[in-house]
């Protein structure tokens, strides 16, 4: 009984508890507001950074740390695809850093992406999201992108 519980104990340290919205603003008014309820971390596809979803959504927020260009913010989905530079940005912010915690060499990752964009067609991109408990390791679901069912397959 005990050991139930610290094994319920153990995954709920792994649960992502981000919050934040990135809102995509189109020139005619149009507005989407993009709230992730998912995340990855970036460390089994080689890229310092966070995968970011909402399981209410078909978008995908990809942000990363570039070592030789800097930070990028790539929006896949419902939007089209969007890719974002510092050059399109007043303000483009990432960080990614291990939380010191891991499970079952599956590592978790906190920081944040915060950005406000104007891209060529007109849109605005604005919004930030905290990251805490961005799970990376072993995981996978077909969007690419951990949720609470992959932790619970990963122990």
């Amino acid at each position: 009984m005990a050991l139930s519980g610290c094994i319920a104990s153990i995954s709920n340290l792994l649960t992502y508890s981000g919050k934040g919205q990135v809102s995509i603003q189109q020139p005619d008014g149009e507005t989407q507001r993009l709230l992730p309820d998912v995340c990855r971390a970036g460390e089994l596809s080689a890229f310092l950074g966070f995968d970011l979803a909402s399981t209410k959504g078909t978008w995908q927020i990809r942000a990363l740390i570039d070592p030789m260009t800097g930070p990028a913010v790539k929006i896949t989905g419902a939007p089209g695809e969007i890719v974002v530079h510092k050059a399109d940005c007043s303000v483009l912010n990432i960080s990614a850093y291990p939380s010191g915690l891991s499970v079952n060499e599956i590592n978790s990752y906190d920081g944040f992406v915060e950005l406000t964009c104007t891209i060529s067609t007109g849109a605005h991109i604005n919004g930030r999201v905290d990251v805490h408990n961005c799970p990376g390791g072993y995981l996978n679901s077909p969007a690419g992108v951990a949720t609470a069912a992959d932790l619970a397959r990963a122990h």
